[in-house]
């Protein structure tokens, strides 16, 4: 540019011939509330029944669905607990009491001193899929499909913890566990000429189909649980699958029978 055209142009700076406005910044975003945090709030803290629960309910029926969660974690007030498999549906849980350092953990892990204040729903909800929850008697953290936008990041906190903290009080279980000597049993006939892993005898003098829903009787209960470990172990998970008295093959269902039992049989929590 000559030195004249600069000269205008600075003229025109001067006496306001040209409007230069610079645009206002965006007001940036308010700072979301903090989550309140009660220090009072403690697991095992020597209250009766249960104190938390994750479980995972609902979605589509399986064989031998009694519409019980498919997968749990239980914790009492004397920090005993109850945990299913966290290899899959059909093998049978465990149970013992959390050390005080797990117990530490766990609690840290899924921000339980802020539960009772992140308690809803904060996922879509899509047609047959199933809901995974956290709750207490305070509080339910629920989600079914994928978070939704602006989740606490609280929440986030807690369904990345879920599968870690299975883990650990499965390992928990396995080391320094217990397990529930009472089994509830179903079978389910399989269709003539239909491939299953091969069967075995049913243990029992009774047909399967006569058989309680029950087992209450520690020697068969144990008996049935090796059984049932065995045939897992072998099969990947399959069946178990037992041939009756008359050569009928049924596919055997069997869980833990827990405390948290409704008068059906079927595991729940006083606040679900």
């Amino acid at each position: 540019m000559s030195r004249r055209g600069v000269a205008a142009v600075l003229l025109g700076l001067s006496s306001g011939c040209v409007s230069m406005e610079v645009p206002e910044a965006p007001a940036p975003d308010p700072a979301p509330e903090p989550v309140p945090v009660d220090p009072s709030r403690h697991l095992c803290d020597g209250r009766d029944g249960p104190q938390l629960a994750i479980a995972q309910r609902g979605g589509m029926p399986f064989p031998g669905d009694d519409g019980s969660p498919h997968s749990y974690l239980i914790i009492d007030g004397q920090c005993r607990f109850w945990i299913s498999n966290p290899e899959g549906r059909g093998r049978l849980g465990g149970a013992g009491v959390l050390p005080p350092v797990l117990r530490d953990r766990v609690e840290h892990a899924l921000n339980y001193q802020s539960l009772n204040a992140l308690g809803g729903e904060w996922c879509s909800v899509p047609e047959d899929v199933s809901t995974l929850s956290v709750s207490d008697p305070t509080a339910s953290v629920d989600c079914t499909g994928d978070l939704v936008p602006d989740t606490p990041v609280e929440i986030d906190e807690i369904f990345i913890a879920i599968d870690g903290v299975r883990s650990l009080v499965w390992t928990e279980s396995l080391w320094r566990g217990s397990q529930s000597e009472p089994l509830r049993i179903a079978f389910r006939p399989v269709a003539a000429g239909a491939e299953t892993p091969p069967p075995v005898p049913w243990p029992f003098a009774a047909d399967p189909l006569a058989a309680p829903e029950l087992i209450e009787d520690p020697a068969e209960a144990r008996e049935l649980r090796g059984l049932v470990n065995e045939y897992h172990a072998k099969h990947d998970g399959a069946g178990p699958f037992v041939t009756g008295p008359d050569g009928t093959v049924y596919e055997l269902f069997a869980r833990d029978r827990l405390p948290f039992e409704n008068e059906r049989g079927v595991l729940t929590m006083p606040w679900w």
